[in-house]
């Protein structure tokens, strides 16, 4: 139980990356609609709540908070991501090029992560050199492989969540989530 309560958010957080990994790959434009609906509906409404709160605030102070620019910059791309969805589609391609920096700078994480693990001797160090690597293929690919469909790209993005979820809870598991590890983890050296 006390493993649990240790390492329960990134249990947690790897079997969420699993499940959007697995999502993404089976209807990337789907979800992708879902999720920026989602983000614009959410938009929408504070959007409207920041309007009409600069309506609601004393005239020096609502100058200052500049609510009505936020409401309605808010409400534009609400807007936008709820209704608009279909022109977005065409931005998959860009999306998935960011996604794939952001994998990149996982993947830089991980190499820091396993020269650590290298150098406090632990056995299982060789794992977090394969989630590096994969971060590295994934992203180098999202980033330079002229794919035709963004499609395609969303796919890739997800194989990649999916690998590196399982990556990092075998891991957690192998390593004992990095606190307290027993003796049996550590190299015999």
């Amino acid at each position: 139980m006390r493993y649990l309560r240790r390492n329960g958010k990134t249990i947690l957080s790897g079997i969420l990356e699993l499940v959007v990994g697995i999502l993404l790959f089976i209807n990337p434009e789907g979800l992708t609609n879902v999720i920026f609906k989602g983000i614009g509906i959410v938009l929408l409404f504070c959007g409207t709540f920041c309007a009409v709160q600069y309506f609601r605030t004393e005239p020096m102070r609502a100058v200052l908070e500049q609510n009505l620019f936020k409401g309605l910059l808010m409400l534009l791309v609400g807007c936008c991501l709820t209704f608009y969805t279909g022109v977005l589609g065409t931005v998959f391609a860009e999306l998935a090029r960011v996604y794939g920096l952001v994998i990149l700078i996982a993947g830089i994480m991980k190499i820091q992560q396993t020269v650590d693990l290298l150098r406090l001797k632990v056995r299982f160090w060789f794992l977090s050199v394969l989630g590096a690597l994969a971060a590295l293929v994934f992203a180098g690919l999202l980033l330079f492989y002229p794919f035709e469909t963004a499609g395609a790209l969303w796919q890739l993005a997800a194989i990649s969540l999916i690998v590196e979820a399982v990556l990092d809870i075998v891991l957690l598991l192998f390593t004992g989530g990095g606190k307290r590890m027993s003796d049996d983890v550590w190299s015999d050296e």
